[in-house]
């Protein structure tokens, strides 16, 4: 659900943001570090921070793309694909050497602290509590792009680029914000899937999550909701 409205926000800017599985794995990397390393904390300070830092890193990934492609002019679609591959062996990396969990054969951190946990909604499945948040920014997300001057913005630029440019709309930096937001919703899925389900970063974990975000938004008419 996360990746199907981060690509569903990339797309009505007009961008294609093939990293989510990158900028997932970045996510899920640093909320798995955060969970197991941070040791003292209150539930109430350690998971949101857990939280938040996968945002953050998913975020950070996608404002490289979009970085790229305002001082390059590089296309996303070439951009997120390698970043992906360069994503994905660095998570590898490093939770198979630095970061391996002590006595592990299988490349996998730590377990994150019990402080950094979301709970589950329903025993002996893997439906957590994160699903709330993941509606309550769809619906956000929603009105931002129904009501606000950044979503009108964003859609102006998706339905007719030059047109924006005329405007004197400030592409560049609406193209950072989108994939930047775009980027961060992809790195909650993974923080979702460390926090509430595997609990470590487990080298291989991700079944195409990232992957299967466009087919959710495709269906979704490419809508938040």
């Amino acid at each position: 659900m996360f990746t199907g409205v981060a690509y569903a926000i990339a797309a009505k800017c007009g961008l294609v943001n093939l990293g989510l599985e990158g900028q997932m794995l970045s996510g899920a990397m640093m909320s798995a570090l955060l969970g197991a390393y941070l040791k003292g904390l209150p539930m109430i300070l350690h998971l949101p921070i857990c939280v938040l830092g996968g945002a953050l890193a998913g975020a950070a990934i996608g404002g490289l793309t979009a970085w790229l492609k305002n001082r390059f002019g590089a296309r996303e679609i070439i951009t997120t694909v390698m970043l992906n591959e360069i994503i994905a062996l660095f998570v590898s990396y490093l939770c198979n050497d630095p970061f391996r969990a002590e006595g592990s054969i299988w490349g996998m951190t730590e377990t994150i602290q019990d402080s950094a946990v979301i709970g589950k909604l329903m025993k002996n499945t893997q439906l957590t509590y994160a699903i709330f948040l993941a509606i309550a920014l769809a619906i956000l997300l929603e009105i931002v792009m129904k009501r606000s001057v950044v979503g009108y913005k964003m859609q102006v630029i998706g339905k007719n680029l030059r047109a924006a440019q005329t405007a004197g709309i400030r592409v560049n930096r609406i193209f950072l914000f989108s994939f930047a937001l775009s980027g961060a919703l992809a790195g909650l899925c993974g923080a979702s899937m460390i926090l509430g389900v595997n609990f470590k970063f487990i080298d291989g974990f991700s079944d195409n999550d990232g992957w299967s975000g466009i087919s959710v938004a495709a269906l979704a008419a490419y809508d938040p909701l």
